[in-house]
């Protein structure tokens, strides 16, 4: 896998998102059967994504501090309608989310998202309930992916 660091950086900050099609990727998710909340789960999230130097280089060029968490890992198919959005109160953080991808994984990101901050306000009305309505009240697109091959 390699990745192209300039051309991902440059999009991430532009757009918020960067995707990246990799048949090995898609390959090791597919193949990968065991627990993901326990050692060798953890292990293997950091060796297909945090062990790349391409994507550490691009995280350290990101943030200025690192944190490594675990959200979820899909193995395909379109995303169950129980979307998880995660929101900060108090002092802003900054997040890159690494996605690991099945083969056939279909999915949305909602471009320039990074750019429009979450007020309390828009928590109070239930965000992570509408968040397809804030994003088109914010007038921000959505881009669909199907990554035939899997990747992140």
């Amino acid at each position: 896998m390699s990745i192209p660091v300039a051309e991902a950086l440059e999009a991430i900050q532009r757009e918020g998102f960067y995707v990246f099609e990799d048949a090995k990727v898609g390959e090791q998710v597919l193949q990968f059967n065991q627990q993901v909340k326990t050692p060798d789960g953890f292990n293997f999230l950091a060796q297909t994504s945090l062990k790349n130097p391409e994507i550490l280089n691009i995280t350290r060029s990101l943030l200025s501090r690192h944190w490594w968490a675990f959200v979820r890992l899909y193995k395909g198919g379109i995303l169950p309608s129980d979307y998880s959005f995660a929101f900060h109160a108090g002092p802003q953080r900054v997040a890159l989310a690494i996605q690991l991808w099945g083969p056939d994984s279909t999915f949305a990101f909602t471009q320039r998202s990074h750019l429009d901050g979450i007020t309390k306000e828009n928590m109070d009305e239930k965000i992570s309930d509408e968040w397809g309505l804030l994003a088109a009240r914010l007038n921000l697109p959505e881009t669909k992916w199907t990554l035939r091959e899997g990747g992140m």
